[in-house]
């Protein structure tokens, strides 16, 4: 490709960096000599740490222009002669000529034209796709034959053994054969992407009633699991709950999980890069970007609501809703919890099949 040093920058939350995996790594195997380093959120970090197809991890604190014209002037140092902006914001679209490089590519999601700064034209700028296909246009604008794969995480042995030693007193048949394991995630990064608690707790109950045949524990922050007493629920059902976890952690204990059922969110795209088989629970969110899986393995559970009235009308995979509150939540609500646990346990099955 001829670039020696790569900057490559997404300033998202956990699910987009995560699905951001898919491009890295095939950047990786298409210029194997160069030194790819990234610039992600502070809070992300822990999800790239590790990572093979990355030599360098740097942080920025937030997304405000002075702090990102800050860490992008410090870059300059580094002496890259390509950035790449997926994602990228009006900020960094703006800002991005700071870091040095004289070499660009700049993807704006809601940009139906390739940004000024940007000195590669983007294949097809603001055409409506899922995330995956979004991250490659950056690298098909290289000239780049760039293959959609799946996202993917790899672990450390010792953390991988680490979850598998706090999973064990729970779990004394975790890795052996026959063995699955289901997660439950019931957090988002708002009220209104997550499954409402009473209907959690529906499902629990069902769950509940099918123990010991199936295994299962609850993953969630801690803020949630106090917000709705979730140890004392857990408790009283006999499902195990792990709360108290840094995301390191959470990415160790997801590596052992088998399917997973959840909402959209960070941790749903976790589990997914380390191989689990997920079954999304959807609200407000747009199943046609935010979803780029088979959804023969990773199923979604989504009801049509006219107040998801965003986005094209003759688009329902790409239609969404912004309320930052809901006073129904009728996206979710209508979302039966007997017919989540029987695909539930429909996936859990299809384990077994070939």
């Amino acid at each position: 490709m001829g670039f020696r040093r790569i900057l490559a920058i997404k300033l998202r939350e956990v699910g987009d960096v995560v699905i951001w995996t898919s491009a890295l790594q095939n950047l990786r195997s298409l210029s194997p000599e160069a030194t790819i380093d990234v610039l992600v959120r502070e809070q992300v970090e822990p999800v790239l740490r590790g990572q093979p197809w990355i030599d360098r991890v740097h942080t920025v604190q937030s997304r405000r222009p002075l702090h990102l014209a800050r860490r992008l002037i410090a870059l300059r140092a580094e002496n890259y002669d390509l950035a790449l902006g997926f994602y990228a914001t009006n900020t960094l679209c703006r800002l991005i000529p700071l870091v040095g490089a004289r070499q660009r590519v700049l993807y704006h999601h809601k940009h139906a034209s390739t940004p000024r700064f940007s000195t590669f034209k983007l294949p097809d700028p603001g055409r409506l796709e899922n995330a995956i296909l979004r991250d490659h246009q950056v690298v098909r604008a290289l000239g780049l034959e760039s293959e959609p794969t799946r996202p993917k995480l790899e672990l450390s042995t010792v953390e991988r053994s680490r979850a598998r030693e706090s999973l064990l007193p729970h779990f004394p048949d975790l890795g052996k054969e026959g063995f699955k394991l289901l997660g439950l995630l019931p957090g988002g990064s708002r009220e209104t992407k997550r499954y409402p608690k009473d209907l959690w707790l529906r499902l629990l109950e069902r769950m509940a009633d099918t123990q010991p045949h199936v295994r299962a524990a609850v993953f969630v922050d801690s803020e949630l699991s106090v917000e709705w007493g979730l140890r004392a629920i857990c408790e009283a059902r006999g499902i195990p709950l792990f709360d108290d976890l840094d995301l390191r952690e959470l990415i160790g204990l997801l590596s052992w999980t088998d399917v997973i059922v959840c909402n959209d969110s960070g941790p749903k795209h976790i589990a997914v890069a380390l191989g689990a088989r997920s079954l999304t629970l959807f609200g407000p969110t747009e199943v046609g970007e935010w979803h780029p899986y088979d959804q023969r393995i990773h199923p979604v559970v989504r009801e049509d609501v006219p107040c998801r009235d965003l986005g094209p009308q003759d688009n329902e995979p790409f239609r969404y809703c912004t309320v930052p509150r809901c006073d129904h939540l009728s996206c979710l609500r209508q979302i039966d919890p007997d017919a989540v646990w029987t695909r539930a346990r429909e996936l859990l099955a299809s384990l077994d099949k070939p």
